[in-house]
C-alpha cells in the first residue's frame, strides 16, 4: 500500500481525478500529456506550478551547491523564522530578515520512489555574533539546529536518533569554517559519517547564511548497519524544523527563534513541522522523472484494472 493509498498508475478518474481504479480514464489522460515534460528550467517543458502553501520544492542534481552561497536559492519558498522559542532577554536577531527555505532531490530521477537528499539554506540577521570554536555549551553562541525525520508518524524521544535528527551548526571564530554535531544529547557529538550530511555557512555582514545536505532516514542507525533510507516522492509528508540561536556578547542573554511555535523539538519527534515535497511534475508522470513516456505507460500497465 502507498502512502496515499492510491495505486501509482491511478492518474485520473470520471471527474478528472484519481478514483481508486486503474482504467481507460488514466489512459486518456496519460495520452493528453504524452511526451510533454515539466523538467525545472528545460526549454518547452511546462512550468507546473506547487499546489500546497508551505511545501518543499524538488529540485535536480547540481542545482545545489553546499558552500554558504545562498545565491542559487533566490527562487525558493521562504519560510520565516519569527516565533519566540527561548527567552532570556537580549535579542539580537532582526526577525524581518531571518527564514528558512527547503528543496528535495531522489537519488534516481527514474524511479517512483527513491533515497534522496534534503537541500536546506538558513539565513539569520544578527549583527552581535558569538562564535566558538566547537558547541561547547548549548547555550555558548550563534547557531543553527535543523530537525528532520521520514518517518511523518514518528513520535516520542529519540536519543537514540532512530526516529528523527537534530543536526546542530555553527560558525567558528574564523568565520572561514563551520563545526557541526548530532543531537539530540546533552552532550552532542560530531555527525557520524553514516549520515552522509554536508554544512557550510558564511558571514556578510550581519547576516549569516547557512547551507546543509541531509540525508533523509525513516530510521537511523549512527554505525549505518540498520538504517533504513527513506523512499522519497512527491505528495509525500516528512518532518523539518529549523530553530536558530543568537548569544549575546555584551549582556549574556540568550535567545532561540522558531518557525511555529511547538516546544520539545529535541524531546519529541511529534514535535518537529510537517512538509510536503512537491514533484514539480504533471500528473502522467508517474515515475516522476519530469517527461510522460513509455516508463510512464509500463507503471500504468503493471497496474491495470486493479482497484483498491
Amino acid at each position: 500500500m502507498y502512502f496515499n493509498a492510491l495505486l501509482p498508475g491511478d492518474i485520473s478518474g470520471p471527474a478528472g481525478m484519481p478514483d481508486r481504479v486503474v482504467d481507460l480514464f488514466d489512459v486518456e489522460k496519460l495520452a493528453e500529456q504524452w511526451l510533454k515534460c515539466s523538467y525545472p528550467g528545460a526549454v518547452g517543458c511546462e512550468v507546473v506550478p506547487a499546489a500546497y502553501i508551505g511545501g518543499v520544492d524538488r529540485t535536480v542534481i547540481g542545482d545545489v551547491v553546499v558552500d554558504g552561497d545562498l545565491s542559487e536559492w533566490g527562487s525558493a519558498r521562504w519560510i520565516p523564522i519569527n516565533v519566540l522559542y527561548y527567552d532570556e532577554g537580549a535579542r539580537d536577531i532582526n526577525t524581518s530578515n531571518t527564514k528558512f527555505a527547503v528543496k528535495w532531490q531522489k537519488d534516481n530521477d527514474n524511479a517512483y520512489s527513491s533515497a534522496g537528499t534534503l537541500y536546506v539554506a538558513v539565513q539569520v540577521e544578527d549583527g552581535n555574533h558569538v562564535f566558538t570554536a566547537d558547541s561547547a555549551d548549548w547555550n555558548s553562541s550563534d547557531r543553527v539546529e535543523v530537525y528532520v525525520k521520514g518517518d511523518q508518524w514518528a513520535t516520542g524521544t529519540y536519543y537514540d536518533f532512530a526516529k528523527a535528527q537534530q543536526y546542530i551548526v555553527g560558525i567558528k571564530p574564523s568565520m572561514a569554517d563551520i563545526w557541526s554535531v548530532l543531537g539530540p544529547s546533552a552532550t552532542p557529538g560530531p555527525v557520524p559519517a553514516s549520515a552522509n550530511f554536508q554544512a557550510a555557512a558564511s558571514v556578510s555582514g550581519a547576516l549569516l547564511n547557512y547551507e546543509m545536505a541531509i540525508r533523509v532516514f525513516d530510521s537511523y542507525d549512527t554505525t549505518g548497519a540498520a538504517s533504513i533510507l527513506s523512499q522519497l516522492r512527491g505528495s509525500q509528508s516528512i518532518g523539518v524544523d529549523v530553530v536558530v540561536d543568537s548569544k549575546d556578547f555584551t549582556t549574556y542573554d540568550f535567545v532561540m527563534y522558531s518557525a511555529n511555535g511547538v516546544t520539545g523539538k529535541a524531546a519529541d519527534a511529534g514535535a518537529i513541522a510537517l512538509h510536503k515535497l512537491e514533484s514539480g511534475c504533471l500528473v502522467s508522470d508517474i515515475n516522476q522523472n519530469f517527461k510522460v513516456d513509455f516508463s510512464d505507460f509500463a507503471l500504468m500497465a503493471a497496474d491495470w484494472l486493479k482497484s483498491l
